[in-house]
């Protein structure tokens, strides 16, 4: 090992005594004011970081450390290598130590699980790469800001990070859960808070087949999610369509602009005040969609992926996640005759959730494109009503959609089984490391049924 520092002769320590140093990772160098010519040196416990992503088959993949902003700022005045030590990370794959002052990155090809370890006071940023294009931003102290010490025996909790190709540019990471010495572990309730009984089985039941459906698609839960996201556009865009249910617009273009005209007495409107705005101004877009340019509509879709989250819109995300978590609660109640255990996990929950939350997104994407599309072949003048029907039947059609794509190709059983092997791999790989967290796959495995 590398010694970086000069024995200090200001302290006398017992000819049978050691000093003892710490280091996070395989070929870190030492930093220390010796006070004895016997040092020993302990490998602390590091956090695992499981990588996968299945993005496009035959692609690499790049992954290294940057400098994360806020923790940089904190660290202002730090010795220069010190700051960037805290920034290597190690590949277990090949057996080395990846440093941030050589700028090294490692490549895996897609699908490959890649196993990284960091040190607990990582202070950079893991950027994975696909070529030029950032795939992914991934900072560990965010991810667990828990403060383990310097008790070498404590172990980070592993971080695993799952990106598919069903659900571009999207990760799910998940967290085991902590050791028992450092934070307490709740029970799930396996109830639905203060719902009463009778409304939560009405909802726990609302994923089997309906007369309208045997397939499974168009359940109970699915039609009230739909309701509940018809309610969310109409009042999150309810000022314009008061204004415009009985009105006429259309979409023209002027060289290479798109304007969109609208018919009648402007003086009599609040919010629309004027006769003629940009398709891609931000107080009509939900109107036009960005109809009439390409870059119009690319960004009225990515403003109707963000907005999907937010306000009312936000909130009837949520109600589809109650859902999830009710109809997951029937199969966890229910037991395997086979097995004696639940019929699905906790990383059956997960993967439900996160693809839900991402089938939001896309849906709001996709819905946005297809009304740009449509307004602009169009060319003559379109009622508000139209609008407004048209947006929510695109809604309905576009999650029908992605429901059957979903089980058509198992992506929601695809996630959840990857992400569960994923984690089988830590507890296989250090079942000693991971004996105190009462291991997270353990747990899960245990409690429910494949």
């Amino acid at each position: 090992m590398k010694m970086l520092a000069e024995p200090s002769k200001r302290q006398a320590a017992p000819e049978t005594a050691y000093q003892r140093v710490c280091i996070d990772l395989p070929g870190e160098a030492v930093r220390c004011w010796r006070s004895n010519d016997k040092v020993e040196v302990i490998l602390r416990k590091h956090r695992d970081i499981i990588l996968q992503f299945k993005m496009k088959a035959g692609s690499t993949y790049t992954v290294e450390s940057e400098p994360n902003p806020v923790l940089r700022a904190a660290s202002a005045g730090r010795p220069h290598e010190s700051i960037l030590s805290q920034r290597d990370f190690y590949n277990a794959r090949d057996k080395k130590l990846i440093e941030a002052r050589l700028k090294q990155k490692i490549q895996f090809q897609d699908g490959e699980q890649l196993h990284l370890w960091v040190g607990r006071e990582f202070n950079g940023v893991l950027l994975v790469k696909r070529g030029d294009e950032v795939v992914g931003r991934f900072e560990p102290n965010a991810f667990d800001a828990f403060r383990y010490g310097s008790d070498p025996k404590a172990k980070p909790a592993p971080m695993i990070v799952v990106v598919d190709s069903a659900t571009p540019n999207s990760g799910t990471i998940r967290r085991a859960p902590e050791s028992t010495e450092t934070m307490h572990v709740l029970e799930v309730r396996r109830g639905l808070g203060s719902l009463p009984e009778d409304l939560a089985d009405f909802f726990k039941k609302g994923g089997e087949e309906t007369a309208i459906d045997t397939s499974k698609l168009m359940t109970r839960n699915w039609l009230w999610a739909q309701i509940t996201g018809t309610i969310a556009y109409l009042d999150s865009n309810k000022a314009w369509i008061r204004e415009l249910w009985t009105q006429k617009f259309l979409i023209t273009k002027v060289k290479d602009k798109a304007y969109i005209i609208f018919k009648g007495n402007h003086e009599l409107r609040e919010y629309l005040k004027g006769t003629r705005y940009l398709s891609d101004n931000s107080k009509v877009v939900a109107i036009s969609a960005g109809a009439g340019t390409l870059k119009g509509a690319h960004n009225a879709a990515w403003d109707a992926s963000k907005g999907s989250f937010k306000g009312t819109a936000g909130w009837a995300v949520v109600f589809t996640i109650s859902l999830d978590v009710a109809e997951w609660l029937s199969d966890y109640e229910a037991r395997n005759p086979r097995t004696g255990r639940p019929k699905r996990d906790f990383f059956d929950l997960g993967a439900k959730i996160f693809t839900d939350v991402a089938w939001a997104a896309l849906g709001a994407w996709i819905g946005s494109v297809a009304t740009s599309v449509i307004l602009t072949l169009t060319g003559g003048a379109i009622l508000g009503a139209v609008v407004v029907v048209g947006a929510i039947a695109a809604a309905v059609l576009v999650g029908y959609g992605l429901a059957w794509l979903d089980s058509k190709f198992g992506i929601t059983a695809t996630i959840a089984e990857t992400a569960r092997n994923s984690a089988a791999h830590l507890d296989q790989k250090f079942p000693n490391d991971y004996a105190n967290y009462q291991s997270s796959v353990h747990e899960m495995l245990s409690q429910g049924a494949q």
